[in-house]
């Protein structure tokens, strides 16, 4: 570890976030913060009203009608994050975090979103499942390699073909950029992140705080053809 790491982070909270994208990763970082001076701002787009896991399927491109609709969250599931800065008014970042979830479409054709990732200076970007097409959307991503949940893989590859996306990895980490498969894999990325800038060793204290065991391969996904197992039909006989 040098005095030139990282110490403010920033989690972009977009409404339809995925729970696990921020939670998983973020309690790796509050274990960090015991060992390391850090700051981590939760950024909503407009307001500092909490800000909530589900979305209206009207609100998610191509979702109305679509096989995927019954996997959103149901509103009695609701959970909600209050937010401590909005893109106008959080500090300037060393790192930025983008999550996935339903709603992370919406927020790949936000303009106020998109303007905000590529004016942002931090140094390193960081994304959890489909928070990646988001980062892509911006045009950032072209021409590195990148990651992304593989339940929608074609869907949303198809977006930024400009991107060199990798079909088979638990996350990849090119130049400026951090990428993660689905949902889970944002701690192994996040531990993995730890481990690089920080050190070996404050890397493994932070996940035997938490207890917990990351995978330390980028290459082993073991969920990257599970999908298959569940075409549309097999999930609407659920």
């Amino acid at each position: 570890m040098t005095q030139e790491t990282p110490t403010t982070f920033g989690y972009l909270l977009y409404p339809g976030f995925a729970l696990l994208d921020v939670c998983g990763p973020l309690e790796i970082f509050n274990a960090l913060s015991a060992l390391v001076s850090i700051q981590m701002s939760l950024i909503a787009l407009d307001s500092l009203e909490p800000v909530s896991t589900c979305v209206s399927p009207d609100s998610i491109p191509g979702f109305k009608g679509s096989s995927m609709e019954k996997m959103l969250p149901m509103n009695t599931l609701e959970q909600k994050i209050t937010p401590t800065h909005t893109l106008d008014t959080v500090p300037e970042l060393d790192v930025l975090i983008i999550p996935g979830g339903f709603g992370g479409l919406a927020a790949s054709q936000n303009p106020k979103v998109l303007n905000f990732i590529k004016s942002t200076k931090a140094r390193h970007i960081l994304t959890v499942c489909n928070g990646s097409p988001v980062l892509a959307a911006t045009g950032l991503l072209d021409g590195h390699k990148a990651t992304t949940n593989k339940w929608l893989y074609e869907t949303l590859v198809a977006s930024r073909p400009q991107v060199n996306w990798v079909a088979k990895a638990r996350w990849v980490h090119d130049g400026r950029f951090w990428t993660s498969s689905g949902v889970s894999a944002g701690m192994d990325l996040a531990s993995a992140y730890v481990r690089e800038i920080y050190g070996e060793k404050i890397g493994e204290l932070v996940t035997d705080i938490i207890e917990y065991t990351p995978e330390l391969n980028p290459d082993n996904d073991p969920f990257c053809g599970v999908y298959k197992k569940y075409p549309p039909e097999a999930l609407q006989d659920l």
